[in-house]
């Protein structure tokens, strides 16, 4: 039986658990950094960190990516994992080698994939795999075993974390293989949109917008940022930036009820300072949005 997503070559690379590399912040990489200033360079203006955590699993050749201004080899066999607001390359570069690429993208209870076919630098094409069919509370189990600090008590060495990280990405792999033999013919295009839709809903009201922009959201959903505004404002009514402002409102509403100060406000939605919060605040606090007009109505999506 053919699987929808990847070739037999790829089958045999996300099998080949025995000799995978990790690359993540928790614990020593395993693979040791390569100086090219040129990808130096171009990463200093093409850099990205975001709310969601994300892991890449190469599939087929072999580039460069950065990860906190370091440039590591990036081909089958090696995991790179990014947690919440890490910096890592915006894209490829033009002179990348043709490599396959599979992303997982994390939300608070949900986790989406992708596929990505890059050439010469561009995305030739674009696989949305949508969300992994997993119960939520196995999603956010995932999401805070790769987001556990190594020195935790339920981690007594670092062989143990390892193990545990490896365990994990060898879940992600397993459910995405199963995915992909699903037949395509039964997963209706609304229902896959409206899934994909309510997960990225979900984080944008528990971030209240923090950490959040239109290219990280379509990053999520598979999509360019073009084709994601449209699908998400086809299923909730709302463009993206209306959105998140109304999630914001929402937010600062509940803390000011907390006796929170605007300067803790600004800080935890992400204002890149004070004077940016008070402007922010001026043009939108003063509309009548009912506190429940976002979150009460995705509840029930």
């Amino acid at each position: 039986m053919m699987n929808r997503f990847f070739s037999d070559t790829m089958l045999e690379t996300l099998e080949a658990s025995v000799s995978r590399k990790m690359i993540c912040s928790r614990f020593p990489a395993e693979v040791q950094p390569i100086e090219d200033a040129r990808h130096n360079i171009w990463a200093a203006e093409h850099s990205d960190s975001h709310s969601h955590m994300e892991v890449l699993v190469p599939l087929c050749g072999e580039t460069l990516y950065g990860f906190n201004g370091e440039a590591y080899p990036c081909r089958p066999g090696i995991v790179m994992i990014f947690n919440p607001l890490e910096a890592h390359d915006s894209y490829y570069p033009g002179w990348s080698p043709d490599a396959d690429h599979l992303w997982f993208h994390f939300s608070q209870d949900s986790i989406l994939f992708r596929i990505l076919y890059i050439r010469e630098g561009m995305i030739q094409k674009l696989i949305p795999g949508g969300r992994l069919d997993i119960p939520s509370t196995l999603a956010t189990y995932l999401r805070q075993g790769l987001m556990q600090q190594p020195d935790d008590p339920a981690c007594p060495s670092p062989a143990m974390f390892r193990l545990r990280v490896e365990a994990i990405i060898s879940i992600l792999l397993f459910e995405v293989i199963q995915a992909g033999y699903r037949d395509e013919m039964h997963i209706d295009k609304d229902e896959f949109h409206r899934q994909i839709i309510t997960t990225i809903e979900r984080h944008i009201q528990e971030t209240a917008g923090s950490g959040i922009s239109l290219s990280s959201l379509a990053r999520m959903s598979g999509y360019s940022p073009f084709h994601f505004e449209r699908i998400f404002k086809q299923h909730t009514g709302h463009s993206v930036h209306r959105y998140i402002d109304e999630c914001r409102i929402n937010r600062v509403k509940e803390m000011l009820a907390e006796g929170r100060k605007m300067k803790q406000i600004s800080d935890a939605l992400g204002f890149s300072c004070p004077s940016a919060f008070s402007r922010w605040y001026k043009a939108n606090l003063n509309k009548k949005i009912p506190v429940q007009s976002i979150s009460g109505r995705s509840e029930n999506s």
